[in-house]
């Protein structure tokens, strides 16, 4: 791309966002390339990965697909290891991903709140730890990990038109702890 964002340009910055195929994370992965960033997309699935960054691609955008499985340490560890080989560096992580129940809120059982705890908050601290760790070897970064209201206020139905009352209630849970840990990092 061509624009010029002048003090707003990511040219040569390379960026990690999780969830990158969907909702939010797509249009971040846009938005992040379009001001020129380098941008690495990830999902726990790698074809819909590398099909959604050859759309942008096709665009003239700089971005790649990766896998990426946040119930893994292994996972982690070796993809921060290959855009570290690939890019040398990371400069911003948007920790976006999210791993949503399958299951209405009556019937989640023990196996399906590990897996949901394991993406949604042990797997943001397991990633976001290993790449500050980079970070700090580099000269710094920046780390954005994606909130919600409802970690801060909880859920309101009274000001929806046709409430799902079939929303995860652990997600406002998953997300003040987010909003927590944010606030915790950014003090240290």
């Amino acid at each position: 791309m061509d624009r010029d964002y002048g003090i707003f340009s990511l040219k040569d910055k390379v960026i990690v966002v999780t969830g990158g195929t969907k909702k939010y994370g797509y249009h971040f992965c846009e938005a992040l390339a379009e001001a020129g960033g380098t941008v690495i997309l990830t999902s726990r699935d790698k074809k819909q990965a590398d099909a959604v960054a050859e759309k942008f691609r096709a665009r003239g955008l700089n971005v790649t697909g990766c896998q990426l499985e946040l119930m893994d340490d292994n996972s982690i560890g070796e993809f921060v290891s290959s855009v570290l080989r690939d890019h040398g560096r990371i400069d911003v992580l948007v920790n976006n991903a999210r791993h949503i129940p399958r299951l209405p809120p009556y019937e989640i059982d023990r196996k399906e709140l590990d897996n949901l705890f394991a993406v949604n908050c042990v797997g943001l601290i397991l990633l976001t730890r290993r790449v500050a760790e980079e970070m700090r070897k580099t000269g710094g970064g920046n780390i954005i990990n994606i909130g919600s209201i409802y970690g801060m206020v909880g859920q309101d139905l009274g000001i929806y038109e046709k409430p799902d009352i079939n929303f995860s209630w652990d997600y406002a849970f998953q997300k003040g702890g987010a909003v927590a840990y944010t606030k915790q990092l950014a003090t240290v």
